[in-house]
């Protein structure tokens, strides 16, 4: 889990990576690895390509220059008008709320035995506070650890209480791919470029030109597929 600290002590937080900036105390280790060399701190988050994605949808941009209104106006409501490039501000101003966790269940204390209500996912313990607060929090972790990790096994598990939770661990690289490959389509209106040449303007590797051109097909067709479904909450299903 990831944590973004805002202004008056607030802190959000995110199942992946959100956009992080230089002011941010965060390790390189803790960061995904950019797309590319020098690649900007933003375009490291998968949120990011949630919005540049959504950006590609003509449906949705149509949305937008009607005000809103029509096919996606519900998603407007949410997202808002995308049009502008600053993908920082919209994030500020609208994404963040949309992709942080929101808060669930916590801790409940129950003063007797009567009153504890047995619920799902959740462990009754029986706390002796007279004891020293160091050595209770010692040794609760030491007990909630392995019945924590006998439930959650592999961290993916992790339920999103997102408004918009994103539907599979994004992979940065990829969806980078995949978007420079369909933008660069999406600029040739007259078709004067081969599978091919789109390949090599955008780095796929392959043994020969053949094997470029079935490569860059497969990732413009994965491309053309989240566009699709992003308007529909799914991201970034390739599908």
């Amino acid at each position: 889990m990831y944590e973004k600290r805002l202004f008056k002590s607030r802190v959000l937080r995110f199942i992946y990576a959100p956009p992080f900036t230089k002011l941010d105390d965060v390790s390189d280790d803790d960061k995904p690895k950019p797309p590319y060399k020098d690649a900007p701190f933003y375009m490291r988050s998968g949120y990011y390509y949630w919005w540049a994605f959504l950006r590609e949808n003509e449906d949705y941009i149509a949305c937008c220059e009607r005000g809103g209104t029509g096919e996606h106006a519900e998603l407007y409501n949410d997202f808002g008008d995308i049009r502008d490039d600053d993908f920082f501000k919209w994030w500020r101003n609208t994404g963040r709320e949309l992709f942080c966790e929101q808060d669930g269940e916590g801790i409940e204390v129950f003063l007797s035995a009567s009153d504890a209500k047995d619920k799902e996912h959740h462990v009754l313990m029986s706390i002796p506070i007279q004891k020293d607060m160091d050595h209770l929090v010692a040794e609760f972790k030491q007990l909630i650890k392995p019945l924590y990790n006998n439930k959650r096994k592999d961290k993916d598990d992790t339920v999103s209480t997102a408004r918009y939770p994103v539907t599979s661990r994004p992979v940065v690289s990829s969806l980078y791919a995949r978007l420079k490959i369909y933008q660069t389509h999406k600029a040739d209106t007259e078709g004067k470029l081969t599978l091919n040449e789109i390949g090599k303007l955008n780095g796929v590797s392959a043994s020969d030109n053949n094997q470029r051109a079935v490569v860059t097909r497969k990732q413009l067709t994965a491309a053309q597929n989240i566009i699709r479904n992003v308007v529909l909450k799914r991201f970034p299903d390739a599908d």
